[in-house]
């Protein structure tokens, strides 16, 4: 199974499986965690309230709270990374307003960080760009 974001240029490939539904499954997941993890060229505004807890979709409002401790197999694994990253870009790499602003501790956002090698590898360079020091 093959999946192509055209937007983007982005795409993923599952065969793992023998079904091709958990092939699909699989590919969409690797396809949203390349689109969390591609640098993006959004305005970079501090206005974490608005960009963090949530987005409106036609006449409703969707607020997605952050969850920490979601593992990175987990469906919502790859919007928590997009935001959990938005928030430290935001904050301009500084990890204390970006977990106060997701409502965790720095701990625990460094933790969710840590759980995946290429959320941790992109975590790296936003600090490195920004001249700060890695998390540890």
């Amino acid at each position: 199974m093959r999946l192509a974001h055209e937007a983007s240029g982005l795409s993923a490939e599952a065969v793992a499986y023998r079904e091709s539904r958990r092939n699909l499954l699989d590919a969409l997941h690797k396809l949203r965690m390349a689109l969390a993890l591609a640098p993006s060229q959004r305005a970079e505004t501090p206005d974490s309230s608005a960009s963090v807890r949530g987005r409106n979709q036609g006449n409703t409002k969707v607020t997605v709270a952050f969850r920490a401790e979601c593992n990175p197999t987990h469906a919502d694994y790859p919007s928590l990374v997009f935001l959990a990253l938005l928030a430290l870009t935001n904050f301009n790499g500084h990890a204390a307003p970006a977990a106060e602003a997701l409502g965790c501790t720095v701990s625990a956002l460094t933790r969710f960080f840590k759980a995946d090698k290429l959320v941790w590898a992109r975590v790296r360079e936003i600090r490195t760009r920004l001249g700060l020091h890695p998390l540890k």
